[in-house]
């Protein structure tokens, strides 16, 4: 289907909608949603997307980047009607069906609020993992090795700060401790409240940022930095 957006009118359907479901009140979307002119309009690319079952976000998130062309074109990352659009079309994979019920998180994770607020704009299931992995590269794939409506707190803890989630350095340091490339998936307990977790890594690189210039740092000396022995457990 070609790619449309949705303008003001289409927004406020949709958070109508999204409301019903959060009450229980309604199982599905509007489809008019998708292609009523009176909701959407055509985007000015000729862009076609189509529905697979993407079973993870680096699936559906390197499918967009390459019908996009958004490595190329970063204004689309804040595209609110664009965003908020393809949520409606993949919405049985940012919204799935369990036994005929939905859980819908908040309006955010699916319509692309103050796209220039990273605070919000990190909890948007599809462009941030989308300019994550234009930014990062494979070094965005602890994000995005998930199915897509899945959030944890791995992404919660880097994600939630930007000059953390678009730093590469910071990212590869934060993947060389809590990341098992082993299994594919976050080293348990990574994601506690104990000693050397996620939670404290923030804390204390946010600290780094006042004395040292951590993008022009390399990841191990971004490591070597980190207190021992309270870290020393997540690089064995």
């Amino acid at each position: 289907m070609q790619i449309r957006r949705l303008n003001e009118q289409g927004i406020e359907r949709f958070r109508q909608n999204l409301h019903r479901i959060r009450e229980g009140a309604a199982t599905a979307l509007d489809p008019a949603l998708i292609t009523d002119h009176n909701l959407s309009e055509r985007a000015e690319t000729n862009v076609v997307v189509e529905f697979f079952s993407f079973r993870t976000k680096k699936e559906i998130t390197k499918y967009l980047v390459e019908k996009l062309n958004i490595s190329t074109d970063k204004s689309l990352y804040y595209d609110v009607g664009l965003w908020s659009w393809l949520s409606v079309f993949y919405f049985d994979l940012v919204c799935p069906s369990v036994k005929g019920q939905r859980r819908a998180k908040a309006d955010t994770s699916y319509i692309l609020a103050e796209p220039r607020n990273w605070k919000r704009y990190y909890r948007h299931l599809l462009a941030c993992p989308v300019r994550l992995y234009c930014e990062l590269g494979e070094l965005a794939t602890p994000f995005l090795e998930a199915p897509v409506p899945v959030w944890r707190e791995f992404h919660e803890q880097l994600t939630a700060y930007q000059n953390i989630a678009t730093n590469k350095s910071l990212i590869a340091a934060a993947t060389k401790l809590y990341w098992d490339p082993s299994k594919n998936t976050v080293k348990k307990g990574a994601s506690s409240k104990g000693p050397g977790g996620l939670r404290r890594f923030s804390e204390i690189v946010g600290q780094f940022e006042l004395t040292y210039d951590i993008n022009a740092m390399e990841p191990d000396a971004i490591v070597d930095l980190l207190p021992r022995p309270e870290f020393s457990r997540w690089l064995s």
